[in-house]
């Protein structure tokens, strides 16, 4: 992919509380859906995914950012971890912003993949933190596009 651009795909995950206090998401972006899937099947190149939390809530992406992120074919079910393999790297905070995250995705395979974006929540009831896992999807294009 000598000389090849890589496509950014820019998304904003927009955390609340409801009056319960349970997590509420919205997803926005450019190829991003309501539930946080993202459809790359259209693009032909690689693609830089950016992801940045906007919140009020003492929420960020867990560190390290490697751990951020896991990624693997939805066929096998949810990610268990970070993905290994060549088509993503590994993910890491834009800037040292523990609020965003990036990585790239080869977007040649024609795959489908989970992903978990592991976040990091203080609030009264935990005042020393704990893990929130969000799970949407990517579909990539395949290797013919």
């Amino acid at each position: 992919m000598n000389g090849t651009v890589n496509t950014a795909v820019n998304v904003t995950l927009t955390v609340t509380t409801d009056a319960k206090g349970a997590l509420k998401y919205t997803w926005s972006g450019n190829n991003v859906d309501a539930n946080g899937n993202l459809d790359l099947s259209k693009i032909t190149t690689p693609i830089v995914i950016t992801i940045t939390i906007s919140t009020s809530l003492q929420l960020s992406f867990y560190s390290p950012p490697s751990q951020a992120v896991w990624i693997g074919f939805q066929s096998s079910g949810p990610p268990t971890g970070p993905y290994v393999g060549a088509e993503f790297t590994t993910a890491a905070n834009v800037n040292s912003a523990t609020s965003t995250l990036q990585w790239t995705d080869q977007n040649n395979d024609g795959k489908t993949y989970a992903y978990i974006l592991v976040l990091w929540l203080v609030n009264a009831a935990n005042p020393r933190g704990i893990q929130v896992k969000v799970d949407p999807r990517i579909i990539n294009r395949g290797t013919s596009g």
